[in-house]
């Protein structure tokens, strides 16, 4: 017995960034969402990306709040010209930096039985967009 296919469940509107996109635009989206997809000019998906991606793995840094501290250090801390180009930088990070290329995804005539192996054996993921 089939459970159905992926288009009898699936849900509405999700938000979208281009790739291109700079990191304050992200941050912006991602404010009130867990995720976002990775889209192209034409629609295409080109990958996922969620908070939890949005910390610095190589340090272990999360990203808004490594903003948030960095935008409040005293000024006798650190010259205003170091820490206005540093803020810089990291402000103009893109999307494309931060996102999944590699993300997991489903099609609209999928059976369900599909999605639901795909949850069971990647049990850190929580969304799987369908294209």
């Amino acid at each position: 017995m089939s459970l159905g296919k992926v288009t009898d469940v699936l849900e509405g509107n999700y938000p979208k960034i281009f790739p291109k996109e700079n990191l304050v635009k992200l941050l912006d989206v991602l404010r009130n969402n867990n995720f976002c997809l990775v889209i192209d000019e034409n629609m295409n998906f080109k990958g996922l990306i969620t908070k939890d991606d949005l910390l610095l793995k190589k340090i272990n840094v999360h990203i808004p709040t490594f903003l948030k501290f960095f935008e409040n250090l005293p000024t006798e801390t650190i010259s205003n010209k170091v820490k206005q180009k540093t803020l810089n930088e990291i402000k103009n990070f893109k999307v494309e930096d931060f996102m999944n290329p590699h993300s997991i995804k489903v099609f609209i005539d999928d059976p369900l039985e599909l999605v639901l192996k795909e949850f069971a054996n990647h049990p850190d993921i929580f969304v799987i967009p369908v294209v």
